[in-house]
């Protein structure tokens, strides 16, 4: 009996299921890391951004933000002191692509926090960064 030098019907079907295993598993891990590596620049730059207004308060103190942002910072629509700024997906100041919104208010102990969020999905991006009160004091 001679023996066929092709391959079987199952064993095809096997290999394709297994490339098809891995594809997916591949697939899956590149999606993971473009996400994270999305989220880590989004970190970055607001990291960036917030070291900026960690300087402006050196220098300008409780009026870092009209230096900062100009007439861009506006009181949020609840009057409960929150200052709000949109920033667009290249992290610029904008007020109308409002991709990112970064928000600050001073507590009663007059120290300044921040927070960033994704303004449409509400993914927190920086939460309640507390730059301290004394140099904040009127």
């Amino acid at each position: 009996m001679k023996k066929q030098k092709g391959a079987t019907l199952v064993e095809v079907l096997v290999a394709v299921a297994v490339f098809a295993i891995i594809s997916i598993g591949m697939f899956t891990s590149f999606l993971v890391m473009k996400k994270m590596v999305a989220r880590q620049k989004d970190y970055l730059e607001f990291e960036i951004i917030c070291r900026d207004i960690n300087h402006y308060s050196d220098k300008y103190l409780k009026d870092w933000d009209l230096h900062y942002f100009g007439d861009k910072a506006r009181l949020d629509a609840n009057g409960d002191g929150i200052y709000e700024v949109y920033y667009d997906f290249d992290y610029c100041l904008s007020e109308t692509d409002k991709a990112y919104c970064l928000e600050y208010y001073y507590t009663g102990e007059h120290e300044l926090i921040i927070s960033v969020y994704h303004n449409e999905t509400k993914r927190i991006i920086i939460d309640e960064l507390n730059y301290g009160g004394g140099r904040y004091v009127p």
